[in-house]
């Protein structure tokens, strides 16, 4: 007499958090890596273009002069702010825990930054859609790195 045993299906529910873990690590490190190669584009452009401009003799205009030399001090927090950016797309992919914390440290902090810029615009009377926008995106990519499943040890 032979035993055969039967074959349940599996839950699909397991392959579903899995996949859905997935999608969430590659938009958090999309997200992250877009934001680091634009705040290491930020942080070289601002300096960058005052220097054409004294050397070229560009006529600028005076608010876009003024933004310009306003945010150019600024460029070695933007350069980190890029940098800390790249590292929590590895680490978004990484699968690890530590990974996972990165991520959600950086996308937390940046949806707080971006919130406070937001209302302090909106406070001065000034436009806030940027702010409102970079809020919003880092929203998305702290959801992402949260419903990420840390790989196991």
């Amino acid at each position: 007499m032979t035993t055969q045993t039967a074959a349940f299906p599996r839950s699909s529910a397991s392959g579903n958090l899995a996949a859905l873990s997935r999608i969430g690590a590659v938009t958090a490190a999309t997200i992250f890596a877009l934001t680091g190669l634009l705040l290491v584009a930020l942080a070289a452009a601002f300096p960058l273009a005052l220097t054409v401009v004294e050397q070229q003799g560009l006529a600028v205009p005076a608010a876009d002069l003024a933004l310009a030399k306003g945010l150019a001090p600024l460029w070695p927090i933007l350069l980190a702010g890029g940098v800390a950016s790249v590292v929590a797309a590895f680490g978004a992919l990484d699968g690890g825990v530590l990974g996972k914390g990165i991520a959600i440290v950086t996308a937390g902090t940046a949806f707080g930054l971006a919130s406070a810029a937001q209302i302090a615009l909106v406070g001065n009377g000034a436009e806030a859609a940027v702010a409102s926008a970079a809020a919003g995106v880092s929203l998305v990519a702290l959801i992402a790195s949260l419903i990420v499943r840390p790989r196991d040890a």
